[in-house]
């Protein structure tokens, strides 16, 4: 520094930091730092700062792979501000992602040192291992249906649906429901929930504008009577 007693390293990290604005120059040999602050100096405080430097690191940009982001296309995952995968989710656990049984460890999320890394490969190990353990996958109860006679199919549930648990089939391929008065070859189509997927969010039966869309053992007339229980 200036006293000479010993070199100042500075670290300077501007990202993320709004308002600030650093420029670096040479002065007698010296590394100089002028700092403005834009927003203190439109309430007329003592700024820009200049500090004289030894030694000035800059830390080094992380960023995704260039893979991340097909990689989120083709598994259906999301991508978090910064373009990594599944960043800081709070209502999914640290290595869940918004489709069961795809998981995300490492610096995939974000970077950080290799103790986290293997912290987040034990816990996604673990969560495959209770996947697995069991031979039989048993989904929750509280999973979304579609009544195939009343969905319009408009597309609201599977563009607005989190998880991708819904797409819409073609009902007449399948005989699982033929409208009457017409021949087992028509093809028809209406909204089908994967129960495997299906995390009951509930966001679904709310956006349905034909009403067709109700949560399994959660339907409006039960929510009623729960309600009329309270009162």
């Amino acid at each position: 520094g200036e006293d000479g007693d010993r070199p100042l390293l500075l670290f300077l990290n501007g990202g993320g930091i709004p308002d600030i604005n650093l420029n670096l120059s040479i002065v007698n040999g010296q590394i100089q730092v002028d700092v403005r602050d834009t927003a203190a100096i439109q309430k007329k405080e003592q700024w820009p700062v200049s500090i004289l430097s030894d030694l000035v690191v800059v830390g080094e940009a992380f960023v995704p792979a260039p893979e991340t982001e097909s990689l989120s296309g083709l598994l259906k995952i999301h991508l978090g501000n910064r373009g990594f995968l599944m960043e800081d989710n709070p209502q999914l656990l640290r290595v869940r992602s918004n489709r069961r049984g795809i998981f995300v460890a490492g610096a995939c999320r974000f970077p950080q040192e290799v103790s986290e890394s293997l912290i987040e490969a034990r816990a996604a190990a673990q969560e495959v291992m209770a996947l697995l353990s069991k031979g039989t996958y048993i989904y929750d109860l509280a999973v979304a249906e579609v009544d195939p006679k009343k969905c319009a199919v408009c597309y609201t549930c599977p563009r607005l649906c989190p998880h991708s648990a819904i797409t819409v089939e073609k009902y007449g391929e399948r005989n699982v429901y033929i409208i009457s008065g017409t021949s087992q070859e028509t093809k028809w189509g209406a909204a089908k929930v994967d129960p495997a997927s299906c995390y009951g969010c509930g966001i679904c039966v709310a956006e349905c504008p034909a009403k067709a869309i109700t949560l399994r053992h959660l339907t409006d007339e039960q929510i009623y009577a729960q309600m009329g229980l309270m009162e």
